[in-house]
């Protein structure tokens, strides 16, 4: 019994990878967050691997991919998940801003290359910013009251149809 334990977990585990920003790695923060709950679903068939960057773009995301990837000989799905801080204002947050047109190329290539890893990737688009609770909770206690919003509810939109369409074409 031991060894058959054993064997079906050495080294013939699949991944599942959770690759994106601080949305991803929060996902294990909370109880019932989204990646704790897909670890709790996958906990016999798949080791899963948050992969959640704080604080990254698109642009940083490409870059740090190849050290994020899971050393598992397969990959049975992964998750990719930008576009929050790539939609900052570009005057407001230059350092987290990356246009559109960037932040769809940057998606196509995380995917292409997650791809030649695993099949199935699946592209989370950014979700909607609720602006009154992203001032009280985010602006506010670090700028103080009146601080403009870097973020838009409009902007996360045109960053969520972006992502979408990256989904379709990959």
């Amino acid at each position: 019994m031991v060894s058959t334990v054993s064997s079906r977990f050495a080294g013939g585990r699949a991944a599942v990878l959770l690759f994106g920003d601080s949305i991803t790695q929060e996902g294990t923060t909370a109880t019932g967050g989204w990646a704790a709950l897909l670890a709790a679903h996958f906990s016999r068939r798949a080791d899963v691997v948050n992969r959640g960057l704080a604080g990254y773009n698109s642009r940083w995301g490409l870059q740090a991919l190849d050290s994020c990837l899971p050393p598992h000989a397969a990959t049975a799905l992964a998750t990719v998940w930008f576009g929050a801080n790539d939609g900052a204002d570009a005057s407001l947050n230059p350092r987290q801003h990356v246009p559109i047109d960037e932040y769809k190329t940057n998606l196509t290539q995380i995917v292409e290359r997650i791809r030649q890893r695993c099949e199935r990737v699946i592209v989370l688009s950014p979700p909607p910013i609720h602006e009154a609770s992203y001032r009280t909770v985010f602006v506010e206690p670090r700028q103080g009251k009146g601080a403009p919003l870097d973020r838009s509810l409009a902007v996360s939109q045109s960053y969520a149809v972006a992502a979408g369409e990256v989904a379709a074409a990959t």
